[in-house]
Formats: structure tokens, sequence, C-alpha cells
């Protein structure tokens, strides 16, 4: 479209031609320019979630320790369990310590040790004996075993 101002401007849509000056410049808008954020602001939110991000990290830490440590609390009373267990069946008396200082998983399976707690306790509960992890020692130490705890380091 052509006006006359005192010179000549051909105007297109948001954009016009000023022949009098030879550049292009943007119209007059109605409408406000779009706001953006600035690198600092979108610096403050990322050290904020960062910080929050720090402050949750310890309190996670927290609560999965004092799920190991109930964990342990629990097998301990599972370990009470079987034992007055044992000792109802058995007259009162309740399972021998075992063991004669060798500490190996061939001596778990001795006859000496067959009346021991870790051979008689376990499968009261429906775990296996110590005495079978002696042609699997690694089986011990796995997470389906009744020696395994979560809380231990």
């Amino acid at each position: 479209m052509l006006r006359f101002d005192g010179r000549y401007s051909i105007f297109l849509t948001n954009v016009f031609w000023d022949k009098d000056i030879f550049m292009l410049k943007p119209s007059p808008s109605p409408q406000s320019p779009a706001k953006a954020f600035t690198l600092v602001e979108l610096l403050v939110v990322i050290s904020i979630v960062g910080l929050l991000a720090g402050l949750t990290v310890p309190a996670v830490s927290g609560a999965l320790l004092k799920g190991k440590q109930a964990d342990a609390l629990n097998q301990l009373k599972q370990f009470g369990t079987m034992t007055l267990a044992y000792a109802t069946e058995n007259n009162g008396e309740v399972p021998s310590e075992g063991g004669d200082g060798v500490q190996s998983f061939s001596a778990l399976a001795a006859t000496t040790n067959s009346t021991a707690w870790y051979n008689v306790l376990p499968p009261l509960s429906g775990f296996l004996a110590a005495s079978n992890y002696r042609s699997n020692p690694k089986g011990f130490y796995d997470k389906g075993s009744l020696f395994y705890s979560k809380a231990a380091k």
C-alpha cells in the first residue's frame, strides 16, 4: 500500500521499506514484543533446582538406610521366632552354638555341627541350612539366604 506523508513508503505486513533512508525497518506493532528468559534467570532457576536436589539426596539415602535396618531387625526377630519354635519342639532346649573354632564350609556339615543353630534353625523358616552351602559357598552370601543382611557393610 502506498501512502504519502512527505515521502513515499511501501508498507508490507510487518516491515516497510523507506525509500528515503533505504533500509528495512520493523513496522510499529500494536502487540508487545515476546518475552524471553534471560541467562541470569535461567541460571537462578538451575541453581535452585540443584539446591533442592542436593537437599533430597541425604533424605533418600537416610530412608534407604532405615529400610535396611528394618530388614536386619526383622531378620533378628525371625531368628528369635525360629529358636522359640525349636525349643518348643525339643523340650525347652535351644540349639547348640556349634563349631570347633574352624571357620570353613566343610566344617559346617560335620556331624558334630548337625545340631548347631545355623543347621537346625533355617529349615524351620523354609531356608537352607548352612551345611547345604558346603558345595556352593557363594550361595551363603546371596540375597535369598537367611544369613545375608542388606544392612551389613
